[in-house]
C-alpha cells in the first residue's frame, strides 16, 4: 500500500523541478571521439582513380557539448571547518571547488569527458556522484576542481 498515488508522485516530482538552490547555467563538456582522416603522402595519388584508397588514419577529434547545469561554488574553507553540528571533519575541498547538479544524460557526458568548462575555467571531477530526487533520482551531483 502506497501513501501517495502515482499522479501525486508525478505532481511532487514536477514541483521538484521548480525548486532551485541556484539557477541553471551553461557548461561546456569537451570529449575526445575517434575520427578518420584520409592521408595522402604522394601528391600525384588520386584515390578516385584507383590510387591508394586505404590510406587513412584514426585521429581523435575534440567535440564540445553545451549543457545546462546548476552550479554552486563551495564556500571558503574557513566557513566549513568550524565546529557546528552540520560540519564534517577531515574534508578539504580544493579552493575553487564547484558542485554541479545535472540530469543523467549530462552526467554520462561529464564522466566520459576529458575536461569540463565552467564559467570560463577548465575543471575535472574530484568526487563520486550522488543522486537527488524525492522518489526516483532526477538529478546527479558531482564536485569538480579547477585545473587551470
Amino acid at each position: 500500500m502506497n501513501l501517495l498515488s502515482t499522479s501525486e508522485k508525478i505532481t511532487i516530482m514536477s514541483a521538484f523541478e521548480d525548486l532551485h538552490d541556484t539557477f541553471g547555467r551553461s557548461i561546456n563538456i569537451y570529449k575526445l571521439e575517434s575520427g578518420t582522416t584520409a592521408v595522402v603522402t604522394n601528391p600525384s595519388n588520386n584515390a578516385l582513380y584507383g590510387g591508394n584508397a586505404n590510406a587513412k588514419r584514426s585521429d581523435p577529434v575534440l567535440k564540445s557539448f553545451s549543457k545546462i547545469a546548476r552550479i554552486r561554488y563551495s564556500p571558503d574553507q574557513s566557513m566549513t571547518n568550524g565546529s557546528t553540528t552540520d560540519a564534517q571533519t577531515n574534508i578539504s575541498w580544493p579552493l575553487g571547488s564547484v558542485r554541479l547538479k545535472v540530469d543523467a544524460e549530462t552526467l554520462a557526458l561529464i564522466q566520459d569527458s576529458q575536461k569540463i568548462e565552467v564559467d570560463g575555467h577548465l575543471c575535472e571531477i574530484v568526487s563520486d556522484q550522488s543522486e537527488i530526487g524525492p522518489f526516483d533520482p532526477q538529478y546527479k551531483t558531482v564536485y569538480l576542481k579547477r585545473i587551470n
